[in-house]
């Protein structure tokens, strides 16, 4: 199959470029003497480019110019993920009130025995100042124990919560049970519901 650089019939591509990029390749041209002149530096470059365009060597997404005006998108960033948190807690809040209004372990919301495990739970929350002072404690390296109330009582988490409960005697509890109690203590004013990095803590404030 003939070459098509070597067809008789001549088409002519003109373009512009800056009168100090032409000097640099004419001193590259002149330096290294591997190709005829600009024309065929500038053939040999594009099919070079292209071919390892098809061989999957660059992305298909162009480069910017070289002008291109580059713009901070950092602060755009941090606003999307400032929104990101916000529907998530928001989110968060509705799971929790759908909590709150489920059973505990099929039992009636209202029975002795769920108002016993509240109490329960309430005697194994953490206590603050404020939110603000349970975060600064969360942020802090945690005490080593073997004690499951002393990890509920640091933590607020309701699977830690989980583990103290069963050591006291709660055998047939679920963490969903848990978290069902921890959702309708935190419907009054003295005990919080805090999201910190993702997970849910229940303190009793102060």
């Amino acid at each position: 199959m003939a070459d098509p650089e070597d067809d008789d019939a001549q088409s002519y591509i003109g373009f512009n470029i800056r009168e100090s990029k032409k000097k640099d390749w004419k001193d590259w041209l002149d330096e290294h003497e591997l190709h005829a002149g600009y024309t065929d530096l500038i053939i040999t470059a594009v099919n070079e480019y292209i071919r390892r365009f098809d061989e999957g060597d660059f992305s298909q997404k162009a480069s910017p110019p070289a002008d291109a005006v580059e713009v901070d998108l950092d602060p755009v960033h941090e606003r999307l993920d400032r929104l990101t948190l916000t529907v998530n807690e928001l989110a968060e809040e509705i799971r929790e009130l759908d909590t709150a209004s489920g059973s505990v372990g099929g039992v009636d919301p209202s029975s002795e025995a769920i108002l016993e495990l509240m109490s329960d739970i309430e005697g194994l929350l953490p206590q603050a100042e404020d939110e603000e002072s349970f975060i600064v404690t969360m942020e802090s390296p945690r005490p080593l124990t073997d004690d499951p109330a002393e990890q509920a009582q640091f933590t607020g988490d309701p699977s830690d919560i989980l583990t103290a409960l069963q050591q006291e005697g709660y055998d047939n509890l679920t963490e969903s049970d848990v978290r069902t109690a921890c959702a309708r203590l935190a419907r009054e004013d003295r005990i919080k519901s805090i999201v910190h990095e993702g997970t849910r803590h229940y303190v009793e404030i102060l």
